[in-house]
């Protein structure tokens, strides 16, 4: 069969645009790690993590056990928005929005006073909105409460509970989303200390001689020690 010079060069361009603009805009995961101080600095323990979490998905930290005073995005993608939440009056992980940041940003920090349980995630926001909205301003020219750009980014569509972790030593105790444990874990009273913390985990938790034998301890350690940097 022969194609015409000009459709052969409408198809051609059309495959070179659709191949750019998924350069430009790659599907991605975002690890998503909520932090035990308020600080995202080199060492900074991490006290939970939802790897590789996919996009309009709520990372839900427990409302008891050890209090998340920040939460630390891999990476906001180009065109995305990440949040991070307060719980709702019902105890949902992803509720009134507390903090958000526009992609592109790399290692996005935020952090607050001590609040229990609430969540993370990120949102892609509509393409045409997007190159409208962001690709024509600076990132100090983009305001948080703009009411076009929110109501593109929508609500959660699910949820997923965060690993619960702390680490001793070379190793980690670690408390699986989804468990017995992680129900236990959630119910325990509120608190900001580290060691009570590691006490809680070493009656829950499943010990690990190694982070690096549990993937997700794996990643929130590379994190904390700054080496994905």
């Amino acid at each position: 069969m022969h194609f015409p010079s000009t459709k052969v060069f409408s198809i051609l361009t059309f495959g070179l645009s659709l191949s750019l603009n998924l350069i430009a805009h790659p599907v991605t995961a975002v690890d998503i790690h909520a932090k035990a101080r308020q600080s995202c600095a080199t060492g900074t323990p991490i006290i939970g993590t939802c790897n590789g979490i996919r996009t309009n998905i709520c990372c839900v930290f427990p409302n008891g056990g050890i209090i998340a005073q920040g939460v630390y995005f891999s990476v906001i993608p180009d065109c995305s928005v990440g949040r991070w939440y307060y719980r709702s009056n019902a105890n949902a992980g992803c509720a009134s929005v507390r903090d958000q940041r526009y992609g592109y940003e790399r290692f996005a920090c935020m952090t607050g006073a001590a609040s229990a349980g609430g969540g993370a995630a990120w949102f892609d926001i509509v393409q045409n909105i997007c190159n409208s909205k962001i690709k024509g301003r600076g990132d100090d020219e983009i305001a948080a409460d703009d009411a076009e750009l929110d109501a593109a980014v929508g609500n959660c569509t699910s949820t997923v509970q965060a690993t619960v972790l702390a680490f001793e030593g070379e190793g980690a105790w670690v408390v699986e989303p989804g468990s017995e444990e992680w129900d236990v874990y959630d119910q325990l009273p509120e608190t900001e200390d580290l060691d009570e913390h590691l006490l809680n985990m070493k009656e829950l938790g499943t010990w690990y001689n190694s982070y690096d034998d549990h993937p997700a301890a794996a990643a929130a350690k590379r994190s904390e020690l700054g080496a994905e940097k």
